[in-house]
């Protein structure tokens, strides 16, 4: 029973199922109670988040357009979004810029995290 109990204090559960993209810690590293370790992504949920989307851009959206995204390294593939969400204050950047969150209805089989896509809002 004592063996059953520090092996479960030794195990790493994730909260969800996902990839690792980036281990945050060194091996034998001791670590504390809440300290990230790696970085965890569900590649099947990928969503797009803006940048550069200034209040002009955005003065007009709102939660649930449609948009389509088209990414940088996939050409030909266009894909529909859905606005998830709209950052309700400006990003700490250069001019006043909001994040908008895009759920996409379908994740395209060569999309990476971190890729470059175009976001057109136009209606």
């Amino acid at each position: 029973r004592d063996a059953e109990v520090v092996l479960q204090r030794r195990s790493i559960v994730a909260p969800f199922d996902g990839t690792i993209s980036d281990v945050l810690i060194r091996s034998g590293q001791y670590v504390n109670a809440g300290q990230p370790i790696v970085l965890l992504g569900d590649l099947n949920g990928l969503q797009i988040e803006t940048t550069d989307l200034n209040e002009k851009d955005i003065a007009g959206l709102k939660i649930g357009d449609k948009i389509m995204v088209t990414v940088d390294a996939l050409p030909g593939i266009q894909v529909e979004g859905t606005i998830a969400k709209i950052a309700p204050k400006s990003s700490k950047t250069t001019g006043v810029n909001y994040t908008v969150t895009i759920d996409l209805a379908q994740v395209p089989e060569k999309l990476r995290w971190g890729m470059t896509a175009l976001v057109d809002m136009a209606k």
